[in-house]
C-alpha cells in the first residue's frame, strides 16, 4: 500500500519549515489528547491499592457523604435526647424512633447532595435505600442493645454504631440503592462535563494526528 506523498494531504503546498512547525504543533496537541484521555478514564488500580484507590476516585462524594452523616448523627442524637428527657422513653425505644427518622433524613441528603448527579427515580431509590437501611438498622439495633447492656452511655453508643456502619452504608448506596438503572444516563457534574469536553476535542483531533503521522513517515 502506497503512503501519501509529500505534496498530498492537509499540508500540501507548504514549505518544509512550515510543515515541520505544523508537525511539532500536532505532536503537542497529541500530548494534550493523551492527557485528556487519561484524565477521563476510570481510576487505575495498577498501584495495588485496590479498594483504597477506588475510594480515592470518589473522594468528593465520600466527603459529602461524611458531612451528611455528621448532620444526621447530630439531629438524631438531639431527637433521642428529647425523647428520653421529655417523653421518658427507654434508650432502646428512643433509639429505634430516631433511627427511622434518621434514615429518611439520610435518604433526602443522599438524593439531593451525595448522589445528585445520578438519574434515579425517587420512588425506586427510596425503596432500595430503606431496604438497605432496614438491614443496617437491624444490625445497629443488635449492636446498640449490646452496648447498652454493657453500660455504655447512649451518645457514645450512637457514635460507635455510626462509625462501624457508615462505610458499609456508603458502599451499598454507591453500588446499589443510588446506582443508575440501565437506560437512564446520569447528569454529569462540572468535572464530568469538563472531561467530556476534553474527550470530544480529542476525538476530533484524532484524524488530524493520524494524517500528520502519515506525512512524517512519508517524509522519512
Amino acid at each position: 500500500m502506497l503512503s501519501p506523498g509529500p505534496d498530498s494531504g492537509p499540508f500540501a503546498g507548504q514549505s518544509t519549515a512550515a510543515q515541520m512547525r505544523a508537525l511539532r504543533h500536532l505532536e503537542y496537541i497529541a500530548g494534550i489528547q493523551r492527557r485528556a484521555l487519561s484524565a477521563g478514564s476510570a481510576p487505575s488500580r495498577a498501584d495495588g491499592r485496590g479498594v483504597l484507590a477506588g475510594l480515592w476516585g470518589v473522594r468528593r462524594r465520600l466527603a459529602t457523604f461524611a458531612v451528611n452523616g455528621v448532620i444526621v448523627f447530630v439531629v438524631g442524637l438531639a431527637l433521642q435526647y428529647a425523647l428520653i428527657k421529655f417523653l421518658h422513653l427507654s434508650h432502646v425505644v428512643s433509639y429505634a424512633i430516631q433511627t427511622v427518622f434518621s434514615v429518611q433524613l439520610n435518604f433526602a441528603l443522599s438524593r439531593l447532595l451525595t448522589w445528585r448527579d445520578r438519574a434515579v427515580t425517587f420512588a425506586g431509590a427510596l425503596v432500595r435505600f430503606n431496604v438497605q437501611q432496614l438491614a443496617a438498622a437491624a444490625l445497629a439495633m443488635a449492636l446498640y442493645a449490646g452496648l447498652d447492656r454493657l453500660g455504655m452511655h447512649f451518645p457514645v453508643s450512637n457514635l460507635v454504631v455510626t462509625a462501624l456502619l457508615a462505610p458499609v452504608t456508603f458502599i451499598v448506596g454507591h453500588r446499589w440503592s443510588m446506582a443508575e438503572r440501565a437506560g437512564r444516563p446520569g447528569r454529569p457534574d462540572r468535572h464530568g462535563q469538563y472531561y467530556a469536553m476534553q474527550l470530544a476535542a480529542a476525538r476530533q483531533l484524532l484524524p488530524i494526528t493520524r494524517a500528520a503521522s502519515y506525512q512524517h513517515m512519508a517524509r522519512n
